[in-house]
């Protein structure tokens, strides 16, 4: 039991004598690691309590959700140690668990991985979280579902080192980790936070062609014009495309992605906008766009044509089943 007043260092000892006891769960502690109420603790008895919450059942998520609490805006709240905690409650929390349907735990964990990125310290737990978001790629054949904000978040702070993990490993895990950017469950790209500038830079150093294709396959393409309503190409796809020294390859790669991931009604009617955007760069000023431009839109008029054909025996079947 709390007392009604002042909680003192006293009253924390009572607490942490019954941490152990299998009846207890973390959760009745998460309040003394961020409440106003328990401010004036010693900072080193609420950082060894963090600690030892992670070794419990979900004790891990106890640490995020505390954590998240404790932030603030652009204001350091948490510190290096806190943020080192943060780091392993993470590791923990990914490594146990991919559901997260309600998408509360990545709300938490993408704001206090966000915190725990943006400052030099714990160098080794950074590359240890990296280490954890692609060991779970490999081992779900490049399906993730859940915190997803959090690993875009990652993206975006650590650019370079999180795009040459895609790269790295084994054949089978580079095609794997490849997969997770393509196909990412994200309404937006997992490498939308990226600044473009920085995509551009990483790629040029890579030396390898083959990379522009993959990063254009997993970067923010379509937009709406807000004086038009038309589905256009998003700024920072064209800028890859411009300084892309193939850009029939990104082109192609942007191809792919004309058919939306999911839909109600015509597909075709998704796909047609998409194409018409890829059609406009027939007028670029650079004539190796323009001609990348004319052979991808010729296979996109094949495709849509297919699936109209196909939308037409759907619909065909569809009438005589209900007669």
């Amino acid at each position: 039991m709390h007392p009604c007043g002042k909680f003192t260092e006293t009253d924390l000892d009572r607490c942490i004598a019954i941490l152990d006891d299998p009846e207890i769960h973390p959760s009745m502690f998460e309040p003394i690691l961020w409440r106003d109420d328990y401010a004036h603790l010693p900072k080193g008895r609420i950082i060894n309590l963090a600690q030892r919450l992670l070794s419990k059942p979900n004790g891990d998520d106890v640490v995020l959700e505390a954590l998240s609490m404790r932030l603030d805006g652009t204001v350091d709240t948490l510190g290096p140690d806190f943020r080192q905690i943060g780091l392993r409650a993470a590791i923990l929390s990914l490594s146990k668990n991919h559901d997260d349907y309600s998408g509360g735990r990545d709300y938490r964990m993408e704001r206090v991985i966000s915190a725990a990125l943006r400052f030099n310290c714990n160098e080794a737990a950074k590359q240890e979280w990296l280490d954890t978001i692609f060991t779970v790629v490999d081992d779900n054949y490049g399906y993730i579902y859940s915190c997803e904000n959090t690993i875009a978040s990652t993206a975006a702070l650590m650019p370079a080192a999180f795009l040459n993990r895609v790269f790295e490993g084994t054949e089978e895990q580079q095609h794997l980790r490849q997969f997770f950017i393509l196909h990412s469950g994200l309404d937006q790209s997992i490498l939308a936070k990226i600044d473009v500038d920085v995509l551009i830079e990483w790629c040029r150093a890579r030396n390898d062609t083959k990379v522009w294709a993959i990063v254009a396959a997993g970067i923010s393409l379509w937009e709406q014009d807000g004086n038009q309503g038309a589905v256009i190409m998003s700024e920072s796809a064209l800028r890859l495309l411009e300084a892309s020294p193939e850009p029939e390859a990104v082109l192609e790669a942007f191809a792919e992605r004309v058919t939306p991931s999911s839909w109600s009604g015509s597909r075709v009617s998704a796909m047609q906008p998409r194409a018409d955007a890829i059609r406009g760069l027939l007028e670029h000023g650079n004539p190796n766009i323009a001609m990348a431009a004319k052979s991808v839109s010729a296979k996109l008029v094949e495709w849509i044509e297919y699936e109209k054909l196909r939308e037409q025996r759907d619909d065909e079947e569809r009438e005589q089943r209900f007669e």
